[in-house]
Protein backbone atom coordinates (compact mmCIF):
# COMPACT_ATOMS: atom_id res chain seq x y z
CA UNK A 1 0.00 0.00 0.00
CA UNK A 2 2.91 2.36 0.98
CA UNK A 3 4.82 1.88 -2.08
CA UNK A 4 1.32 2.25 -4.12
CA UNK A 5 0.74 5.87 -2.39
CA UNK A 6 4.77 6.34 -3.31
CA UNK A 7 4.22 5.89 -6.60
CA UNK A 8 0.94 7.79 -7.30
CA UNK A 9 2.34 10.83 -5.20
CA UNK A 10 5.66 10.15 -7.41
CA UNK A 11 3.23 10.44 -10.85
CA UNK A 12 1.27 13.40 -9.74
CA UNK A 13 4.63 15.21 -8.87
CA UNK A 14 6.41 15.04 -12.19
CA UNK A 15 3.11 15.70 -13.73
CA UNK A 16 3.10 19.10 -12.26
CA UNK A 17 6.42 20.13 -12.86
CA UNK A 18 6.02 19.06 -16.53
CA UNK A 19 3.09 21.37 -16.55
CA UNK A 20 4.79 24.35 -15.24
CA UNK A 21 8.40 23.47 -17.30
CA UNK A 22 8.21 24.16 -21.33
CA UNK A 23 5.84 21.60 -22.74
CA UNK A 24 4.43 21.00 -25.93
CA UNK A 25 0.94 22.54 -25.61
CA UNK A 26 -2.33 21.35 -26.56
CA UNK A 27 -2.18 22.66 -29.77
CA UNK A 28 0.77 21.32 -30.60
CA UNK A 29 2.83 24.05 -30.02
CA UNK A 30 5.76 25.57 -27.67
CA UNK A 31 4.62 26.72 -24.42
CA UNK A 32 5.73 28.56 -21.89
CA UNK A 33 4.48 30.23 -17.74
CA UNK A 34 4.57 33.75 -17.99
CA UNK A 35 3.59 35.05 -14.70
CA UNK A 36 -0.06 34.89 -14.80
CA UNK A 37 -0.45 33.06 -18.09
CA UNK A 38 0.40 30.56 -19.72
CA UNK A 39 1.71 31.00 -23.73
CA UNK A 40 1.38 28.26 -26.40
CA UNK A 41 3.11 29.48 -29.64
CA UNK A 42 1.98 27.89 -32.84
CA UNK A 43 3.85 28.26 -36.30
CA UNK A 44 1.52 27.03 -39.35
CA UNK A 45 3.21 28.12 -42.35
CA UNK A 46 3.00 31.64 -42.63
CA UNK A 47 0.84 32.28 -39.59
CA UNK A 48 1.72 32.91 -35.96
CA UNK A 49 -1.01 32.09 -33.59
CA UNK A 50 -1.04 32.48 -29.84
CA UNK A 51 -2.75 30.73 -27.12
CA UNK A 52 -3.14 32.48 -24.39
CA UNK A 53 -4.31 30.79 -21.18
CA UNK A 54 -4.78 30.97 -17.35
CA UNK A 55 -1.40 29.78 -15.53
CA UNK A 56 -3.29 27.84 -12.76
CA UNK A 57 -6.32 26.55 -14.58
CA UNK A 58 -4.84 26.19 -18.09
CA UNK A 59 -8.41 27.48 -19.29
CA UNK A 60 -8.25 29.45 -22.09
CA UNK A 61 -8.11 33.38 -21.78
CA UNK A 62 -10.31 36.27 -23.87
CA UNK A 63 -7.98 38.13 -25.74
CA UNK A 64 -10.40 41.31 -26.28
CA UNK A 65 -8.21 43.85 -26.07
CA UNK A 66 -4.87 42.07 -25.68
CA UNK A 67 -1.98 42.66 -28.15
CA UNK A 68 1.18 41.02 -28.70
CA UNK A 69 4.68 41.99 -30.60
CA UNK A 70 6.61 38.96 -32.03
CA UNK A 71 10.14 39.09 -33.34
CA UNK A 72 10.58 36.28 -35.53
CA UNK A 73 14.63 35.03 -36.59
CA UNK A 74 14.33 32.94 -39.35
CA UNK A 75 16.41 31.79 -41.76
CA UNK A 76 18.96 34.72 -41.25
CA UNK A 77 16.22 36.88 -41.18
CA UNK A 78 14.12 38.92 -38.66
CA UNK A 79 10.47 40.00 -39.18
CA UNK A 80 8.52 42.48 -36.38
CA UNK A 81 4.73 41.50 -36.20
CA UNK A 82 1.91 42.66 -34.27
CA UNK A 83 -0.30 39.79 -33.19
CA UNK A 84 -4.53 40.88 -32.55
CA UNK A 85 -7.35 39.03 -31.78
CA UNK A 86 -8.55 36.55 -34.44
CA UNK A 87 -11.43 35.36 -32.41
CA UNK A 88 -9.48 33.03 -29.41
CA UNK A 89 -6.16 33.36 -30.32
CA UNK A 90 -3.56 36.33 -31.53
CA UNK A 91 -2.53 35.77 -34.76
CA UNK A 92 -0.83 37.81 -37.30
CA UNK A 93 0.53 36.81 -40.52
CA UNK A 94 4.85 36.63 -41.56
CA UNK A 95 6.31 37.36 -44.93
CA UNK A 96 7.32 33.98 -45.34
CA UNK A 97 6.83 30.37 -43.91
CA UNK A 98 8.17 30.08 -40.32
CA UNK A 99 10.42 27.46 -39.94
CA UNK A 100 11.12 24.55 -37.25
CA UNK A 101 14.01 26.11 -36.67
CA UNK A 102 12.52 30.00 -36.06
CA UNK A 103 13.22 31.79 -32.82
CA UNK A 104 10.05 33.70 -31.85
CA UNK A 105 10.52 36.69 -29.31
CA UNK A 106 7.21 37.20 -27.64
CA UNK A 107 5.83 40.55 -25.66
CA UNK A 108 2.35 40.06 -24.90
CA UNK A 109 0.20 42.45 -22.99
CA UNK A 110 -3.39 41.36 -21.44
CA UNK A 111 -5.80 43.46 -19.81
CA UNK A 112 -6.56 42.58 -16.42
CA UNK A 113 -3.45 40.96 -15.76
CA UNK A 114 0.07 41.69 -13.86
CA UNK A 115 2.91 42.59 -16.54
CA UNK A 116 3.32 39.09 -18.27
CA UNK A 117 7.18 38.94 -18.82
CA UNK A 118 8.56 39.12 -22.37
CA UNK A 119 10.27 35.43 -23.88
CA UNK A 120 11.75 34.07 -26.45
CA UNK A 121 10.59 30.55 -27.54
CA UNK A 122 13.23 28.17 -29.78
CA UNK A 123 11.00 26.44 -32.36
CA UNK A 124 13.85 23.56 -32.83
CA UNK A 125 13.38 22.67 -29.49
CA UNK A 126 9.54 21.79 -29.51
CA UNK A 127 10.16 17.86 -30.40
CA UNK A 128 12.44 17.44 -27.44
CA UNK A 129 9.86 19.20 -24.94
CA UNK A 130 7.72 17.02 -22.86
CA UNK A 131 4.24 16.41 -23.68
CA UNK A 132 1.92 17.72 -20.79
CA UNK A 133 -1.16 15.64 -21.63
CA UNK A 134 -3.68 18.08 -21.17
CA UNK A 135 -1.64 21.17 -20.20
Amino acid sequence: MRKMFLTMATLLLSTAAVAHEDHVGPNGGYTKHLGSVSVEVVAKGTQVILHVRDETTEQPLSVNGASAKVVLLAGGKTETLQLRPAGPVLAATAKQPVGANAKVAVTLTMPGRDKIPAATFDLSKLLSLPSAGGH
